[in-house]
């Protein structure tokens, strides 16, 4: 993932657009797609917010100023970008333009296998945007996490259970370590760390 994130910023840095004021990356624009694919995969329950009202867009935007590579934030820019307008020419309309439902069938698409570098794309939007989801701290208390949570317990088969067992509550905050989390924690790494890609296909929209 990284690799294709990798060859994305190398060439589009020219194609980007001004950081929005106050923004640390992203423009105007691509705040908005940011919020729209948020609405799309988090669109609120059974979490108690959406993914507007989780602060998804800056904290995006936050993680590719402070977290990734700059040619990685560059690359995931560009595909930001690449979704935007490519549902144009698939379904007449920007992406932000989409109604939700099919907002949803257009990151579905970028979840087929068929297409390595679009399925790759797909998983960028999720890994980063998750973490910025799961980040919030009202989706936290929603889950029963807590700050330097040492032994957390996942819920069991009918929702109870869930909680933590010890803290330490001299640690910093971090993601809890349930068996759903690790994708969304180490998802700055592992947009950093696959390897590379032969060129193929393109990535854009059906």
């Amino acid at each position: 993932m990284g690799a294709v994130l990798s060859a994305l910023g190398t060439g589009s840095a020219a194609l980007l657009l001004r950081p929005a004021p106050g923004a640390h990356s992203l423009s105007s624009e691509e705040l908005a797609i940011v919020e729209a694919i948020a609405l799309t995969l988090f669109p609120g329950g059974p979490f108690p917010v959406d993914g507007r009202e989780a602060g998804v867009a800056p904290e995006v935007d936050r993680i590719l100023g402070e977290m990734l590579h700059p040619i990685h934030a560059r690359g995931f820019r560009a595909l930001l970008l690449g979704l935007e307008g490519g549902t144009l020419a698939s379904r007449g309309s920007r992406f932000t333009a989409l109604p939700p439902a099919q907002r949803a069938e257009v990151l579905e698409t970028w979840s087929d296998p068929r297409l390595f570098e679009r399925r790759l794309a797909g998983d960028a939007f999720r890994l980063v945007l998750g973490m910025a989801y799961f980040q919030n701290p009202v989706v936290l208390a929603h889950i029963g996490w807590a700050p330097g949570c040492d032994d957390w317990r996942p819920a069991g088969p009918f929702g109870e259970g869930a909680g933590c067992a010890r803290v330490d509550w001299r640690r910093p905050r971090s993601v809890p370590s349930s068996s759903w989390t690790p994708m969304w924690s180490s998802s700055a790494q592992a947009l950093g760390a696959a390897p590379s890609l032969p060129r193929s296909r393109s990535v854009a929209n059906r």
